[in-house]
């Protein structure tokens, strides 16, 4: 099985379009309705709860969690009790030299891998992995465009903004902002339910932010977030100005989970950029694509 899989900070998503919470913890549990109980080498894990903790490491390679998180989303996308598995997957442009090396050994050095995933046994075999630079996917999905342009590339996510610059297909420049969504998610939910009395959880921060929120049936005025928004935009805004010529650039393209809440305000700094279609899942097709040509697919 070829599968691209995107391990963010706050989801963990993949090319057949597998989505769950980065959010996990040693133990068991007896309610598994909400939450994915997995057993991976004799050592129990509870993956999605709201109660456990995000990843707030940028150093993947060393936190148990990435490695955690990505056999469970490929042990979710197989029915078959033994796969054998091509893997590629990706690190923020600020981590990816230094840690590249260091990700693709440890995902093969994984072996022939048993794990239960609420109580179904399967066993998986990573036989090749590769580690591409995360938000630079777009750009080879659509060559023939972006071919001859100038194109900066933004992925949205929790922990981190991944900026990549491409002049003619090659990337000339990137930086990694940790200034992501989740610093804003928490600043939200906090006045959500101060304001509203609500109890809310920092995972529900997107969906506010997308879709508002309903109280008996009736959508809640939320104008008072503007300013906690206004100001995170305005924070990675500045940085991106000053490091890339945001106003000479071909295209602009937003992807990641955070994009789309921000995609109206962004206008106001970039009026041509554009949200890439399906923007969150975009790394993960991305990798996928990029397997089939690396692994000759």
């Amino acid at each position: 099985m070829l599968i691209g899989v995107d391990q963010g900070y706050t989801y963990t998503k993949n090319s057949k379009g597998v989505i769950f919470p980065s959010r996990v913890r040693v133990g068991e549990t007896i309610d598994i309705n909400n939450v994915i109980e997995v057993q991976i080498e004799g050592k129990s894990y509870i993956v999605g709860e709201k109660e456990s903790n995000f990843t707030v490491d940028t150093n993947k390679v060393d936190d148990e969690k990435t490695k955690v998180c990505i056999l469970t989303s490929i042990a979710k996308s197989t029915e078959r009790e033994i796969t054998d598995v091509k893997l590629i997957t990706g690190l923020p442009p600020g981590q990816y030299k230094q840690q590249k090396e260091k990700l693709k050994d440890m995902l093969l050095d994984s072996g022939l891998t048993k794990i239960i995933i609420n109580n179904q046994k399967k066993y998986l075999r990573i036989i090749k992995a590769d580690v591409f630079v995360q938000g630079a996917g777009p750009i080879f999905l659509n060559p023939n465009q972006y071919r001859n342009a100038k194109v900066l590339v933004i992925d949205i996510g929790g922990l981190t903004i991944d900026c990549c610059y491409f002049e003619n297909m090659k990337l000339e420049k990137y930086r990694t902002y940790e200034k992501g969504m989740l610093k804003l998610y928490s600043q939200m939910i906090s006045e959500v339910n101060s304001k509203l009395e609500l109890n809310l959880d920092v995972i529900d921060g997107e969906r506010v932010l997308n879709e508002g929120i309903k109280i008996y049936g009736k959508y809640q005025n939320l104008r008072f977030l503007e300013p906690a928004i206004n100001s995170h935009v305005e924070g990675f805004m500045t940085d991106i100005k000053l490091d890339f010529p945001i106003k000479t650039v071909d295209y602009i393209i937003l992807i990641g989970g955070g994009s789309k809440g921000l995609n109206e305000r962004l206008q106001k700094y970039m009026p041509n950029a554009e949200l890439f279609h399906d923007s969150q899942f975009t790394n993960a097709t991305c990798y996928e694509q990029i397997g089939r040509v690396r692994f000759g697919e």
